[in-house]
This record gives structure tokens, C-alpha cells and sequence, in this order.
């Protein structure tokens, strides 16, 4: 590391953490970020479902890694949970079917 590296403040491999994580499964991406909060570090994982964003977070990493690989898993085949209804979609249904 050269001395204008060091009194830039530029980020140097051999000391900078590492901040983000990629578990991937099929053509599904689950990211892990490192997540400061005051003295600790906690870790969040990031999920894209039916056009959101969804987040949990845990307070080790390999909590964050197990998590993240059994969600890549379920996306990549499909284990999305109960499908979402819409209220007219839940009435019309409601209709079809009888009690």
C-alpha cells in the first residue's frame, strides 16, 4: 500500500472487512450485508419476492448464511408459500367453490 493510499483513506484488500456476501442457487441471488449498529454487527440478508424487497437480519453470520441458502433454495423451486390473493380474487373464489 502506497502512502497516498493511506492518507486518502482508500480501501486497501489486505484491511478492509468484508461487507457483502452472495448466495446463489439457479439463477436466485441472496445477498448478505454486514449491518453496524453501534458496537455490534449484525447481518441482513436481502431477497427479491413478487416485486419486493424483503430483509431479516441475524446476529451471526452463519445464522445469515444457513438463512440465505434455505430461501435461494425455496425461490429457485418455486416454495414461495400460500398464494396472495386479492379481495376480489379471494370473493371469486369464495363463489366457485363451495362450502
Amino acid at each position: 500500500m502506497s502512502a497516498t493510499q493511506a492518507i486518502e483513506g482508500k480501501p486497501n484488500a489486505e484491511t478492509e472487512e468484508k461487507t457483502k456476501w452472495i448466495v446463489e442457487r439457479s439463477s436466485v441471488t441472496v445477498n448478505i450485508y454486514r449491518t453496524p449498529h453501534g458496537d455490534e454487527n449484525y447481518f441482513t440478508i436481502s431477497y427479491w419476492t413478487d416485486g419486493k424487497r424483503n430483509r431479516q437480519v441475524f446476529s451471526t453470520l452463519k445464522e445469515a448464511q444457513k438463512a440465505a441458502a434455505r430461501k435461494a433454495t425455496d425461490i429457485s423451486n418455486g416454495n414461495l408459500g400460500a398464494a396472495k390473493l386479492t379481495n376480489a380474487d379471494s370473493a371469486a373464489y369464495n363463489r366457485a367453490v363451495p362450502p
